[in-house]
C-alpha cells in the first residue's frame, strides 16, 4: 500500500567459511578432542567433509598454523599435525598484547604488585626443598650483583620466577 513504510535491516556481516572452519577446528584441539600430534584429514579429504574450496581450507589451516595449534609438514608423510599451544604459546601472545595495545610499564608492576602476595602465600605453603634452594640462591646472586645492574636485574627476574614456580600453580611456569 502507498505510504506504508517498510521494516528497515542493518547490513549483515557473515563470517568467512575459513574463520569458521578454523574456530571449529581450534576448538576441538583446545577441549582435548584433537590430541598432540594428531594428524587432520588430509586437505583433499577436509574439502570431500566440509563442502568448502581447497583455498578456504587451505586458509583455515594457515591461521591455525600461525596460531601455533597446528604444525604443517609438506612433502609424503606430511600434513597437519595438531599442536597444542605450550607456555611459550601464553608467552609470545601475552607479550603481543603488551606491545600491541602499549600497556605502559607501571601498569604491568601495578600487576605484579596485585599478583605477587598471592603467589608468595600460595609458595610458603606449597614449596619444597628444591623450590628453597633456588630462593636461597636467587637470594645470594641478587646480593652479589652488587652494582652490577644487568647481573642484578637477571637475578632479580630469577628470585621472582623462583616465587612463582613455588606457588606450584599451574601458571607459574613449571
Amino acid at each position: 500500500m502507498p505510504g506504508r513504510s517498510h521494516p528497515r535491516f542493518d547490513a549483515l556481516t557473515v563470517p568467512k567459511a575459513s574463520d569458521v572452519l578454523a574456530s571449529e577446528v581450534r576448538e576441538r584441539i583446545l577441549s582435548g578432542e584433537f590430541t598432540e600430534g594428531m594428524a587432520l584429514p588430509p586437505e583433499r579429504q577436509l574439502v570431500e567433509q566440509t563442502g568448502l574450496s581447497r583455498a578456504t581450507v587451505r586458509e583455515a589451516l594457515r591461521i591455525l598454523e600461525v596460531e601455533k595449534l597446528l604444525q604443517i609438514r609438506p612433502a609424503r608423510g606430511g600434513g597437519a599435525f595438531v599442536h597444542r599451544p605450550g607456555r611459550e604459546s601464553l608467552a609470545s601472545t601475552v607479550q603481543l598484547v603488551i606491545r600491541g595495545q602499549r600497556i605502559r610499564l607501571e601498569a604491568l608492576h601495578e600487576t605484579r604488585e596485585a599478583i605477587e602476595p598471592t603467589c608468595a602465600a600460595l609458595a610458603a605453603v606449597r614449596r619444597t626443598d628444591r623450590d628453597l634452594a633456588e630462593l636461597d640462591a636467587a637470594q645470594r646472586d641478587l646480593v652479589e650483583a652488587g652494582d652490577d645492574i644487568p647481573r642484578f636485574l637477571r637475578a632479580n627476574i630469577d628470585w621472582h620466577s623462583a616465587v612463582a614456580r613455588a606457588s606450584d600453580n599451574e601458571l607459574s611456569g613449571s
